[in-house]
C-alpha cells in the first residue's frame, strides 16, 4: 500500500476508539495497536502512576517515542491514539508523513462523560489535566481542543449509533483516494505562501513538486523551504519528451532528482525513462517509485494500457500511474475497465488512473472512490486538464454520496 496502511483513529477518551479500532482491525484483517497500551508496556506499569511520579512532560516523551515505533512497524495496522497525542507538533509531523488515513471519531460530550465516569467507577484512574472535576475538565478540553482535532483528519465518523454502523462508515472510506496538489511555481514568496496553505489545510495530504519547472540556480534557496512541508512529497522531473519542462540529458535529470532525495517520499518517473529506473532504485533504496504513462492526445486501447501496467510491474513499480486523454465516453470506459483489470490481477498494489480533460472531470472523483491511491486537485494552477479545486475535490470524494 501507499507506504504502508497505517489507519489512525483518534479523539477523546470515551468516544470508543479502542472498541472501534479492535473491531475494525478484525473486520479488515490487519493488526490493532493501542498507543496507551504500547506506552504501558514500555514503562512497565499504568500511565496514571507514571504521570504521578514523573509528570506530563516525561509522559509526552514516551508517547512520542512509542507513536513513532508503532508507525514504523512494517505491516498494515489500525492505531488508536491517546486523547492528547495529536495536539503536539512532533506527533503531528510523523502522523502526516506516515499515516494512510487519519480518522476522527466523535460522539456527544454527554456520552463521553458517562463512559469515563463508569470507567473510573470500575477503578481505572485518570490523571487530571486541569485539576478540575471530570465534567468541567471535559467541557473545557472539548471546547478548547475540538477545532484542533477537526482540522487534522482525513474524514470524520460520528459514533452515535452502533459500533457496526460506525465501522461500516469507516470501511466505506478508508480506501478512497487522498488529494494531492502540484507545485510548479517556485518563486520564493509564492512558494512560502503555498507551503503555508498546504500545512494548514486538512484536505491536502500529498504534494507533488514539479521540479522540471524549477531553475537549477534556485535549488539551494528552495531546498531549505521544502523541509517545512509537513505532508508527503512526490518529486517529478518530466522531460519535454515526457510532456514536461526539463531539457537536460539523463545524467542531469538524475542529478536534479538526487538533490531532492532527503526531501521526497516518492519519485514519479515516466515509463519511457526505463533506462534510469534501476539506477534510481539503487540510489534511493528507501524511496517509493511511481511509474507513469501519460498521453495528453488520446486514450490507447485497453490491451495497450494493460501492457504498460505489465511493464511497470516488471520494473517493480511501487505505484502504477496511467493518465490519458479521452475523446469520447467509450474512451473513459477503457479507464474503468483498466481499473477492474488492475484490481483483479494486481490486488493490493497502489494505482493512480486518470481520465483527463474538462468534459471528464467527474471521473477523477469516481476513480478516487474505486480505491485509487490519490487524485489531483488544484492549489494554484492545474498541472493537467480537468483538475478541479482541491477543496471541492475533497468534498466530492468524502462528503457527498
Amino acid at each position: 500500500m501507499f507506504i504502508m496502511k497505517n489507519i489512525v483513529i483518534y479523539w477523546m477518551r470515551g468516544v470508543g476508539k479502542t472498541t472501534i479500532g479492535k473491531l475494525l482491525s478484525q473486520k479488515i484483517g490487519i493488526k490493532f495497536y493501542d498507543l496507551d497500551k504500547a506506552i504501558e508496556d514500555d514503562i512497565w506499569g499504568p500511565i496514571f502512576e507514571f504521570v504521578e511520579k514523573k509528570g506530563w512532560d516525561a509522559f509526552r516523551e514516551k508517547e512520542h517515542e512509542n507513536l513513532e515505533k508503532l508507525l514504523n512497524i512494517d505491516e498494515d495496522k489500525v492505531i488508536s491514539l491517546g486523547w492528547w497525542a495529536i495536539i503536539f507538533e512532533n506527533n503531528q509531523d510523523i502522523l502526516l508523513k506516515k499515516s494512510d488515513k487519519l480518522i476522527y471519531i466523535d460522539c456527544p460530550l454527554e456520552t463521553i462523560y458517562n463512559r469515563i465516569k463508569v470507567d473510573e467507577e470500575m477503578g481505572n484512574k485518570r490523571n487530571s489535566l486541569t485539576e478540575k472535576g471530570l465534567l468541567e475538565e471535559l467541557q473545557e478540553v472539548y471546547m478548547e481542543r475540538k477545532n484542533d482535532y477537526e482540522s487534522f483528519y482525513d474524514f470524520k465518523v460520528e459514533n452515535i449509533y452502533t459500533e457496526d454502523i460506525c465501522i461500516q462508515q469507516i470501511i466505506k472510506k478508508i480506501n478512497y483516494a487522498r488529494v494531492c496538489v502540484s507545485i510548479s511555481n517556485f518563486q520564493i514568496e509564492k512558494l512560502k505562501e503555498q507551503i503555508d496553505k498546504i500545512n494548514t489545510t486538512r484536505e491536502i495530504k500529498i504534494v507533488e513538486l514539479r521540479i522540471d519547472y524549477m531553475e537549477n540556480e534556485n535549488i539551494s534557496k528552495i531546498l531549505p523551504l521544502l523541509k517545512n512541508i509537513k505532508k508527503q512529497i512526490i518529486i517529478t522531473n518530466r522531460s519535454q519528451l515526457e510532456w514536461g519542462n526539463f531539457s537536460g540529458n539523463f545524467e542531469e535529470w538524475i542529478e536534479k532528482i538526487w538533490k531532492f532525495s532527503k526531501t521526497m517520499d516518492y519519485v514519479d518517473i515516466e515509463l519511457i525513462a526505463w533506462k534510469e529506473i534501476y539506477n534510481l532504485q539503487n540510489k534511493l533504496p528507501n524511496k517509493k517509485i511511481i511509474l507513469s504513462y501519460h498521453n495528453f492526445q488520446e486514450t490507447p486501447n485497453l490491451d495497450f494500457l494493460i501492457n504498460k501496467i505489465d511493464q511497470m510491474h516488471l520494473f517493480k513499480a511501487d505505484i502504477f500511474k496511467i493518465a490519458v486523454m479521452p475523446k469520447s465516453k467509450e474512451d473513459v470506459e477503457i479507464i474503468y475497465q483498466l481499473q477492474e483489470f488492475f484490481q483483479k490481477n494486481y490486488s493490493g498494489k497502489d494505482f493512480i488512473f486518470i481520465s483527463m480533460g474538462e468534459l471528464w472531470a467527474e471521473t477523477r472523483i469516481k476513480l478516487a472512490k474505486k480505491w485509487a491511491t490519490l487524485t489531483f486537485g488544484v492549489l494554484d494552477k492545474a498541472s493537467a486538464p480537468g483538475q478541479i479545486d482541491y477543496s471541492k475535490t475533497y468534498k466530492l470524494i468524502y462528503m457527498e454520496e
